[in-house]
Formats: C-alpha cells, sequence, structure tokens
C-alpha cells in the first residue's frame, strides 16, 4: 500500500513538472506572437514611410519640371526684351551702353534670386529626407536589435530572462508607437 502510494506521489510531481512546462510553452508562443504582430506593425510603418518618401520625390519632380517651365518663358520674355534692346541700340550709342550696363544687372539679380529660391527649395527638401531616413534607420536598428534577443531566447528556458528581454524590447518600441 505504502508502494502505491508513493507512485502516487511521483505521478504527481511528474504531471505538475508536465503542466510547468507547458505552461512555460504556452506562455513563449503567446509571446512570439505578440512580437510578431509588432514587427509586422513596423514593417507596415517602414512602406508607409518609403512609399511617402516615393510621393515626395514624384512631387519635387513635378515642381522641378514646373520651375524649367518657367525659366523657358523667362528666356523666351528675355529674348524679346533683347531684340527691342537691339533695336534701341542701333539709334544712340549712349542708350545702347546704358541699356547693357542695365541688362547685366537685370540678368544677374534675376539669375541671382532664381538660384537662391532654388537652394532654399533644396536644402529644405533635403532635411525632410535626412530626417525620414533618421526614423528609417533607427526603426531598421530595433528590428535587428529585437532580431537579435529573440534568437538569444532559442532554446532557453529561464523565465527570467525571457522576461527581461520582452521588457527591453517593448522599452525600445516604445518610442516608436
Amino acid at each position: 500500500m505504502e508502494k502505491i502510494y508513493m507512485l502516487d506521489e511521483y505521478a504527481m510531481i511528474a504531471l505538475v513538472t508536465l503542466d510547468s512546462f507547458l505552461i512555460i510553452i504556452v506562455l513563449l508562443l503567446g509571446a512570439f506572437v505578440k512580437l510578431e504582430g509588432y514587427i509586422l506593425s513596423l514593417k507596415q510603418e517602414i512602406e508607409f514611410l518609403s512609399k511617402d518618401n516615393k510621393m515626395l520625390f514624384q512631387s519635387l519632380s513635378k515642381e522641378n519640371d514646373s520651375i524649367k517651365k518657367s525659366i523657358d518663358s523667362i528666356a523666351k520674355e528675355f529674348l524679346k526684351e533683347q531684340m527691342a534692346h537691339e533695336n534701341l541700340y542701333k539709334t544712340t550709342d549712349r542708350a545702347k551702353e546704358l541699356l547693357e550696363t542695365m541688362d547685366m544687372m537685370k540678368e544677374a539679380v534675376m539669375q541671382n534670386a532664381q538660384l537662391n529660391a532654388m537652394i532654399t527649395q533644396s536644402e529644405v527638401e533635403n532635411q525632410e529626407l535626412i530626417n525620414q531616413n533618421h526614423e528609417i534607420q533607427r526603426m531598421l536598428g530595433a528590428l535587428n536589435d529585437v532580431s537579435h534577443q529573440l534568437s538569444t531566447l532559442e532554446g532557453s528556458r529561464d523565465s527570467e530572462k525571457i522576461e527581461k528581454v520582452f521588457r527591453n524590447i517593448k522599452r525600445q518600441f516604445s518610442d516608436f508607437l
């Protein structure tokens, strides 16, 4: 009778141990599923930022075309004005000298203004692209870090280590959410 009682105790201990392992496995699977969801949402955010970056590039390309058309229009007007000035040049030598000086000054001012506007616009757009690229690099770094941390958990049964890793991952992604 005493042997049966001892067998029941051993069976009970084995059952409790088996249940503990099953609970740990279920908790790990739940954590992996949750992390997979975080990773998926980060990938979607990266895709969204890439699409936004492409749309910005297309918009800049359209603005560039518009600027080129405006410059062409200004050049045509300038040619018309230059032809009118040439007619005046023929009438008087002094007027010719004055008009040449005025034309050079006018052209220099116009070119300077156009270049300044283009430089300012390019600097703003470049800064926006740098900011977006920095954010994407931060997200990729976080994803790589999570991947590394998860790889350290493979085969691990230390629940404290697992909880510590999950807290670190949650802390990293809290910046993005």
